[in-house]
């Protein structure tokens, strides 16, 4: 049987220094952007900003912050020294990143009639 000792005396938890960060976040024409994603990257804690597109979240000194958006391009900012405001000015993606658009869809006569039958039977 092996027997394993750690010895802890003398030996202290290093502390970890939080600071509040905050913010508003805005499109490209200054308009705020309420429900922008503000994350801790490399974990799964983060914000959306409010319906003013402020935010506010505590998180250790040196964090790194994701801000995104649907239709803009994400953009990092890291947490240093005395910075504790971020103002984010989000900009628009010429192309939707993952969205494609609708295409027609060409549906047979029974097609047709069960589409005309179930939207009826729903309402």
């Amino acid at each position: 049987m092996i027997l394993a000792w750690v010895i802890t005396s003398g030996l202290q938890a290093a502390e970890i220094d939080t600071v509040r960060v905050s913010g508003i976040v805005t499109d490209d024409l200054g308009a705020s952007l309420p429900g922008a994603s503000i994350a801790v990257k490399g974990t799964n804690k983060g914000t959306t900003s409010d319906h003013n597109g402020r935010f506010s979240l505590v998180v250790p000194e040196n964090t790194i912050l994701r801000f995104s958006f649907i239709g803009y391009m994400t953009q990092e900012k890291i947490v240093v020294g005395t910075q504790r405001e971020f103002n984010i000015k989000m900009v628009a993606v010429e192309e939707p990143i993952g969205i494609e658009p609708a295409k027609s869809v060409k549906l047979t006569i029974k097609q047709s009639e069960r589409a005309v039958a179930d939207n009826r039977f729903a309402f």
